[in-house]
């Protein structure tokens, strides 16, 4: 939200930052409600996750051990792309970039593709119109 609302980031200057008290108030706010939010879910999901194996079963005891570790290791990645990557792009790239994405993929998610591949680019040159930029080949993967 401090990367989106213009209020919500602090007046800095050179390397000391000055927020007010609404904008204090709103980041503690914000920190309990995610501790809040954690605290709920963290301790069901796992002991969700660990009543689907058998305890009698050899072979599921085994996979009821791994299903722990990659929890646990999904739940720490994933921290940690939300603590630096997010931000990084909030910061650097603003939110109205990538939100265009999504509301252009859901727009166009039922467009079928043309048979012809040359019918996918702005011009029939090798380079974009684009200055700098090179056009992207086609591929199968992502529709």
């Amino acid at each position: 939200m401090s990367a989106s609302v213009s209020g919500l980031k602090p007046a800095c200057n050179n390397d000391t930052c000055h927020p007010t008290s609404s904008q204090k108030t709103s980041f503690f706010v914000s920190i309990y409600l995610i501790a809040f939010g954690t605290g709920g879910i963290k301790p069901c999901v796992s002991s969700f996750g660990a009543d689907q194996f058998d305890d009698n079963d050899e072979t599921e005891k085994k996979k009821k051990s791994s299903f722990f570790n990659w929890f646990y290791l999904s739940i720490n990645v994933g921290a940690l792309i939300a603590s630096s990557v997010l931000v990084w792009i909030q910061m650097n790239v603003g939110p109205g970039q990538w939100v265009l994405v999504f509301v252009a993929s859901f727009r166009k998610c039922n467009v079928k593709s043309p048979r012809d591949e040359s019918l996918l680019y702005e011009t029939a040159d090798v380079e974009s119109t684009i200055k700098g930029s090179r056009k992207l080949e086609h591929s199968e993967e992502f529709r």
